[in-house]
């Protein structure tokens, strides 16, 4: 447990030394950083997984999911990070940053359904049902969230259906065991903070924010990582 304490430490200094350095100018630098801060999330899956061991609880099935999740969400990271640095390779940029966070969360939701989705498949398939409206009805509501996608529409749309969709399944899940499931929960309060960092993160993309706010930078950047150390610290529960 000490170890996890001090991975948490350390991951929220690196992010207020990478939120400083990016209030004055975007730089190959924060890259580095914003590395350094997922590969502290990472270290709290390998942590949380040995405390669970360590328990007598045993490895559970669930960390062969989550794990890949988190390292997809980690190259997402890069990819992302590189778009801010590098002017004719911003479009590939996001775009492999968008794919990598896309297989992340198809990692969790197949994860939490072949572990925790034994039953009744409705909490299952309704879920998902209603994730995949829900981002289509984003991947079109341009007006009314006062954006433009442009080219990026049909990746907004795919990866919309499935952050959707892994938040949404986590909830029912999580209803389905009576919340006494501590991993559902976590799961679930993960991906209600990932949604709020994109919904922040595409007004700042697509929409008429200042990509460079350092308001907006800063609530993006909070909620997400709050959002990957709370899926990790979901194995510990597993």
């Amino acid at each position: 447990m000490v170890f996890y304490i001090i991975i948490l430490i350390v991951g929220a200094a690196l992010l207020a030394w990478m939120l400083y350095v990016k209030s004055y100018k975007e730089s190959v630098r924060t890259v580095f950083i914003k590395t350094g801060v997922s590969s502290c999330f990472m270290l709290t899956a390998v942590v949380c997984t040995s405390i669970r061991a360590s328990s007598g609880a045993g490895y559970s099935l669930f960390q062969y999911f989550v794990v890949p999740g988190l390292l997809f969400g980690l190259l997402g990271d890069v990819w992302l990070g590189l778009k801010n640095s590098q002017g004719k390779e911003q479009g590939s940029f996001t775009l492999a940053g968008f794919i990598s966070f896309l297989i992340g969360h198809l990692f969790y939701i197949v994860g939490m359904s072949f572990c925790y989705g034994s039953g009744n498949p409705l909490y299952i398939i309704v879920p998902i049902l209603v994730g995949i409206c829900l981002g289509f009805i984003m991947g079109f509501g341009e007006k009314l969230m006062k954006v433009r996608f442009g080219n990026y529409r049909t990746i907004v749309i795919i990866y919309g259906c499935a952050l959707a969709s892994m938040t949404l399944l986590a909830l029912s899940l999580a209803i389905k065991t009576g919340w006494t499931v501590k991993t559902l929960n976590l799961m679930f309060i993960g991906g209600v903070l990932f949604l709020t960092s994109d919904l922040i993160l595409c007004q700042m993309y697509f929409g008429k924010a200042d990509e460079k706010s350092v308001v907006f930078t800063a609530a993006n950047l909070i909620t997400y990582y709050a959002a990957m150390f709370i899926i990790a610290s979901s194995l510990m529960f597993a």
